[in-house]
């Protein structure tokens, strides 16, 4: 399970348009945000760890997004 609450799912989706959403949907769209997120993540830090730092900046993950990684 995420530490994305519930609320933020139905008020994403709320915002996207949806009327009503689902339980078993915020679930689901709560492990692919997560996913999501995990993947970038992992992106920008071996753009940061390249570049020697351990804190990753916002520009590594414009860049990891720019070239695809």
């Amino acid at each position: 399970m995420t530490n994305i609450p519930k609320a933020t799912i139905r008020n994403i989706a709320k915002e996207s348009g949806a009327e009503r959403i689902a339980d078993d949907s915020v679930l689901y769209l709560q492990g692919k945000a997560a996913d999501w997120i995990a993947g970038q993540v992992k992106s920008a830090n071996v753009l940061a760890q390249h570049a020697g730092r351990k804190t990753i900046k916002v520009d590594d993950f414009r860049a990891s997004e720019s070239l695809g990684v």
